[in-house]
């Protein structure tokens, strides 16, 4: 099999090869989208989020690597209908992440070619963050922070008259899928009650997940 992987700042080439030896191909190419720094990569994925992946151009290298490839293995770097009509060998695309924004999927539908990402790859951290902010809100601690910060030491918050313990409260959790049932996973602990919305999961089996964590 002939791969074409290209790298970014988040997963670097060698990180690509030695994820990729192990499918032996008779050929891999590694191409680097090159950047500054990350702030500078971000900025290029939000303008191909918002504008579609033509938007970006890839690495000059690509094109001619592209053009024998059965497999293209990207992060970031944006895959466009003109490169997946250039790569005339090309079966499968596959992309190190959850979002499929920076890939033209109709394009690459038309041509039969597959495209297999990373659903839920960033779940488990945005789930911790998510309790970690509703903590921090809750018991007040950046505001409390930022009051030491800058030399005070504040006794009333805007919540000063509620209780802050998470123990028995209602907590709404909208959109149920992976991350939104790793909240609640994370959240049974603190013995509160959950509610959750989702106008794709089946009720019932949002009913048993929440149900097996005290919620419903």
């Amino acid at each position: 099999m002939k791969i074409l992987a290209i790298a970014d700042l988040f997963v670097p080439g060698q990180v690509m090869r030695d994820a990729l030896h192990s499918l032996q191909p008779s050929r891999l190419d590694v191409i680097v989208w090159s950047h500054p720094d990350e702030s500078e990569l971000h900025q290029r994925v939000r303008q191909i989020e918002r504008e579609g992946p033509e938007a970006v151009k890839p690495p000059d290298g690509v094109w001619q690597a592209a053009r024998e490839a059965e497999l293209i293995i990207t992060h970031m770097c944006p895959i466009g209908a003109v490169l997946i009509r250039h790569a005339t060998h090309l079966r499968t695309i596959g992309v190190c992440r959850a979002g499929l924004e920076t890939i033209a999927v109709d394009a690459a539908r038309d041509r039969s070619v597959s495209v297999v990402n990373v659903p839920g790859r960033n779940a488990i951290a945005v789930a911790e963050f998510t309790v970690g902010l509703i903590l921090s809100e809750r018991r007040n601690i950046a505001r409390a922070h930022h009051a030491i910060v800058v030399g005070g030491w504040r006794k009333v918050f805007s919540n000063h008259d509620q209780e802050t313990e998470l123990a028995e409260k209602t907590i709404g959790i909208i959109g149920f899928g992976a991350i939104g049932q790793l909240v609640a996973e994370r959240l049974a602990p603190f013995n509160v009650h959950l509610l959750v919305y989702d106008p794709v999961q089946p009720s019932a089996q949002a009913r048993q997940i929440v149900g097996q964590h005290g919620g419903e």
